[in-house]
């Protein structure tokens, strides 16, 4: 029974009703209150009460009966509440489920609603909505969300068009942040790349990997001069490889410099014919502080223990230690502007009676030496049981690459090989000191050795 009565009358003939009512393929909707006999339809009437109750209610009015805009201010406080438009998300962190009030019936485009998750998320986001189907949730550029681009707790307003939800306004992940100073970033054997933030030397709050470390944090903070990211071993052990790269800040990798072999990097796979312990790539400073190196990699692959390219690299009491024989492995590669700029401390090369491809290698304009060493500091590097595959080099230079060993004490124990190449209009200056190797060296077409 609709709420329009059979009786009714135009509003000029009905006390309290309103002048201008919008209908369609309606009869009058009033109740004259000026017949003397006037037809009334009370299940029409109770009708449109239950409706208007019903309105009211969900408004959370109380019926004033010295009022008539209890429906006009129920809805907008419909409207205001966002109750019929928000909701919280649950199962995450990634795959969401909630449900709406009214339940969803489709997913339409511009439908929009607010979103609170129950956990911060992980990488690649959906929701299901009362069971239509799980759909993903967007950065407003298209791409997938991102770690913590969800923070729990917090509101997200996000709209639906042609197949995914979009994020309304800018993630986490599209905004650097910008820092003055460093912040220490914490990575355990024990700890969780999904699941950690690096705030504490904890398993719970810790990295697991370097990656995992770098992937969270390097793009989260915008590089600038003043600003460093910390990354430190939290526990003694041995840790996964990997590449780092495009970042105009100052980066750090600390063990303990006093017991640089409790803490190891080994080498891990960065391209398919590439095995490195660590890739630097545009990074405008990286330090590393008591770790060891682990030439682990048997081949076929190449497998330097660190490469610089378009990089400021600096060792400082740190161990290179080969595990394993590989004709195509070597301690130090330096590349395409790259710098490995200063060796303080006590830096050793342990070749354990190995057999590798090289010991430093620097071409493409690249720089190995020493040049940032205050008045009175000095480096020592400690060449131990090292020997060359047939053919291989000790120091290898060439394409206007330099080696420059100024302020660095040079130590050799049984390394056999040859001691250097250099060509291309490269420049080896050994400023005094002896390099490893039993067998003479060689200058090809425009290079330079200076004993």
């Amino acid at each position: 029974m609709p709420m329009f009565p059979d009786s009714g009358v135009p509003p000029g003939d009905a006390k309290n009703s309103l002048p201008d009512v919008n209908t369609a393929n309606c009869p009058e909707l009033w109740y004259s209150t000026s017949r003397c006999q006037p037809r009334f339809d009370p299940a029409a009437a109770n009708a449109m009460l239950a409706e208007d109750m019903n309105l009211i209610m969900k408004g959370e009015l109380q019926y004033d009966c010295n009022r008539l805009d209890h429906i006009e201010r129920a809805v907008r406080y419909i409207a205001q509440r966002g109750l019929a438009r928000a909701a919280y998300l649950t199962n995450g962190p990634n795959n969401y489920l909630t449900s709406l009030d009214p339940a969803c019936t489709r997913y339409n485009n511009f439908l929009t609603l607010t979103v609170v998750t129950d956990v911060t998320n992980q990488a690649v986001v959906t929701v299901n909505i009362n069971g239509l189907g799980a759909v993903y949730i967007l950065r407003n550029d298209g791409r997938q969300l991102e770690r913590a681009d969800l923070l729990a707790g917090i509101p997200y307003i996000i709209a639906f068009i042609n197949g995914y939800f979009y994020v309304c306004g800018l993630v986490a992940s599209q905004v650097p942040l910008l820092v003055k100073g460093g912040i220490d970033c914490w990575i355990r054997t024990d700890g969780n790349d999904l699941l950690g933030d690096g705030t504490a030397n904890t398993p719970d709050k810790a990295f697991k990997t370097i990656a995992g470390c770098w992937n969270a944090v390097g793009s989260r903070y915008a590089a600038t001069p003043l600003f460093s990211i910390n990354m430190k071993f939290g526990i003694p052990g041995t840790y996964d490889g990997t590449s780092i790269g495009q970042f105009g800040g100052a980066v750090s990798l600390t063990g303990d410099q006093n017991n640089p072999g409790a803490y190891r990097i080994r080498q891990a796979i960065i391209h398919p014919d590439l095995y490195t312990c660590m890739w630097m790539e545009n990074i405008a400073s990286m330090t590393f502080l008591g770790v060891t190196f682990e030439l682990s990699h048997p081949g076929p692959e190449q497998a330097p223990g660190v490469r610089a390219m378009s990089s400021k690299v600096h060792v400082i009491d740190c161990r290179f230690e080969v595990m394993v024989s590989n004709p195509r492995s070597r301690f130090v590669d330096c590349a395409g502007g790259g710098e490995f700029s200063q060796f303080k401390g006590n830096n050793r090369f342990i070749g354990n009676n190995h057999t590798i491809g090289g010991c430093v290698s620097c071409y493409g304009h690249g720089f190995v030496g020493n040049t940032y060493l205050v008045p009175g500091e000095t480096g020592y590097w400690h060449f131990e049981n090292i020997h060359m595959a047939a053919g291989s080099l000790f120091f290898w230079c060439t394409s206007l690459g330099v080696q420059s060993w100024g302020g660095t004490n040079i130590y050799v124990t049984n390394c056999t090989g040859i001691k250097y190449f250099v060509a291309e209009n490269a420049v080896i200056n050994m400023n005094g000191f002896t390099n490893p190797g039993n067998l003479p060296g060689s200058v090809g077409s425009g290079g330079q050795y200076l004993p």
